[in-house]
């Protein structure tokens, strides 16, 4: 089963009012607004491992994680977006499922992409599923998983 989709874009992350460090605040608080006027429940932004920034993302049946952090080289930046609970060996043995279904992932991936890419300081995108994204392996834009309607 697909777990996270995966992206590398690239572009200037404006300053940020509030926080200098980690970088990428501003961009955080840009997706937040945009999910949350797509009609996702979100958190405010989170400092995530003192590296990113985290937001919890939910609508019915679904919790998912957005984690958006600067990459070492640029203006490069990742971003992940996964359920905010994947079961264990015990949880999968006891068949509890994921926090969010792939076509969750799905969906929020692409609201995600939709507000970076319509911001128009944003380009350069690689989307994958399960790994990080190269010229070999990713898409320009989030596509479903396979096997998954």
């Amino acid at each position: 089963m697909a777990i996270s989709q995966n992206a590398r874009f690239c572009g200037e992350a404006a300053p940020d009012a509030e926080f200098e460090h980690p970088p990428g605040a501003s961009i955080a608080r840009l997706m937040r607004d945009a999910l949350a006027k797509g009609g996702w429940e979100v958190s405010d932004i989170d400092n995530w491992r003192d590296g990113g920034w985290s937001i919890t993302c939910c609508r019915p049946g679904s919790k998912l994680e957005l984690v958006i952090a600067k990459m070492a080289v640029g203006e490069e930046w990742f971003l992940q977006i996964a359920p905010s609970y994947v079961p264990g060996l015990f949880g999968w043995l006891f068949s509890k499922p994921a926090s969010a279904p792939p076509d969750a992932i799905q969906a929020l991936a692409q609201d995600a992409f939709a507000a970076l890419s319509d911001n128009g300081r944003f380009g350069r995108f690689m989307w994958c599923w399960d790994g990080p994204p190269d010229e070999a392996n990713s898409t320009p834009a989030p596509v479903p998983a396979r096997g998954s309607s």
